[in-house]
């Protein structure tokens, strides 16, 4: 990325592992490991400044889940969990369930429950930004080290029919709650500052289905109402 606020250089190494196997009692185990080295590099400019221009970023990943087949061909439930190790908050935990009832072979209803989260990055942890054109002339928007992850709670629920071969309707609502976004606090009238001081919540509906009227034509219409709502 090479612009006239900013030249930036980023490298990006992952390595990951995998590995499935049954247990008794209709149980399916997926667990898996990873590592991601971000190496980066900065030029500043009288726009932008990071004050560390240049720094090795890791992140250490694992993950388990298990699929258990409650009723065989009819009820499953699947718990899991994403543990996560970075260089901004240390320690994040991302848990999730899912329940799917099969009623009947064309009817298919499931509900989802998971935790997820955004880290810091490196502009909004050590940077400063030197906005100009506003009515103070340049203003300030300083980085913050003590950033927190910014988290997300997701309640799910769905229903899939199928009432012939061809055509498959799906309908999913969900709701959404966001903590510790991150957003931004005054420090004196020319100087702001990144800060977890907002939250939003999110809602809607989603419709799709998916039709093949010919083996060689298929048509996907969707229709989703999206609301949000956010505190800061």
């Amino acid at each position: 990325r090479d612009t006239v606020s900013l030249d930036e250089r980023v490298q990006t190494y992952d390595v990951d592992f995998q590995h499935r196997f049954a247990l008794p009692l209709r149980q399916e185990i997926v667990w898996g490991l990873g590592y991601r080295l971000t190496s980066d590099r900065f030029r500043n400019s009288a726009n932008t400044i990071v004050l560390k221009d240049a720094r090795d970023i890791s992140l250490y990943s694992a993950f388990l889940q298990d699929e258990i087949k409650l009723i065989p061909d009819r009820l499953s439930l699947t718990l899991g969990s994403k543990l996560l190790h970075n260089d901004y908050t240390g320690f994040e935990v991302q848990p999730s369930a899912r329940l799917l009832w099969q009623a009947a072979k064309a009817h298919t209803f499931w509900t989802a429950v998971s935790r997820a989260v955004r880290t810091p990055d490196r502009f909004r942890e050590n940077s400063t930004l030197n906005v100009a054109g506003t009515g103070a002339g340049f203003v300030k928007v300083q980085g913050n080290d003590q950033l927190q992850s910014e988290a997300v709670m997701a309640y799910e629920l769905g229903y899939r029919t199928t009432p012939f071969e061809q055509l498959s309707l799906d309908i999913a609502t969900f709701y959404t709650h966001y903590d510790h976004l991150t957003y931004s606090s005054t420090v004196n009238s020319l100087t702001s500052r990144y800060a977890n001081n907002a939250s939003a919540r999110t809602s809607g509906v989603e419709v799709a289905a998916d039709w093949r009227p010919v083996d060689w034509w298929s048509l996907r219409p969707a229709l989703t109402y999206f609301q949000a709502t956010m505190e800061g």
